[in-house]
């Protein structure tokens, strides 16, 4: 049901793809007040593609083509008929959409609760059986300690039981400095940012 951090592994498979490829993204639009697909431009706002898409927009421009279609299977074929030098998109949270089939499928786990330790909501969080995790070529651990045990890595390895075919990966966040949003904000982090420099001279 979300909080896996989807949303920045999103941006890190985009900021890495797009080196060496031409690279588009396609959500759904999660709360948009719009249907349909539509390829993110400078003019919309959160109610006409969603927040994350809009996250994503913002970080990477016109570098990426950033479109939002309910509709996947709709929204890839209009994204390679604007776009037909495209060759990756990435589609965000669509492991459960079956009329699509990816060239390459990730799920992501939280590290503190593991899908192998989950239930099928209402009594957990999972939306599919955990089972279904068997369909993935990738499946990565999200929130892990920086440092990692390799007793710990050993026993995630031993409960996920991964096929042949799939490949574990364990990923931690690390957080940039806050940014603040308003004039307030600016002037009141420049207060804090002086009076942390005199104690610290003190």
């Amino acid at each position: 049901m979300g909080g896996t951090g989807k949303t920045p592994h999103t941006e890190y498979l985009v900021r890495w793809l797009k080196q060496n490829y031409r690279v588009a993204t396609l959500s759904r639009g999660y709360k948009r007040k719009t249907t349909g697909f539509l390829s993110a431009k400078d003019q919309h706002s959160v109610s006409d593609i969603g927040d994350e898409p809009m996250q994503y927009f913002r970080e990477f421009g016109n570098e990426v083509a950033i479109a939002v279609d309910e509709n996947r299977v709709h929204g890839v074929k209009q994204l390679l008929n604007d776009s037909p030098d495209l060759q990756v998109i990435v589609l965000d949270d669509a492991f459960q959409h079956l009329p699509i089939k990816a060239g390459f499928s990730i799920v992501l786990t939280d590290y503190f609760t593991p899908y192998f330790k989950d239930f099928l909501i209402p009594m957990g969080s999972l939306r599919e059986h955990r089972s279904a995790a068997k369909y993935a070529d990738m499946i990565i651990v999200t929130k892990c300690p920086s440092v990692l045990s390799p007793i710990t890595r050993n026993y995630f390895l031993s409960k996920i039981k991964p096929l042949p075919h799939q490949k574990v990966l364990f990923s931690y966040f690390t957080y940039g400095d806050f940014v603040p949003v308003t004039a307030m904000a600016e002037h009141k982090s420049r207060l804090i940012f002086l009076k942390y420099c005199c104690l610290q001279a003190l």
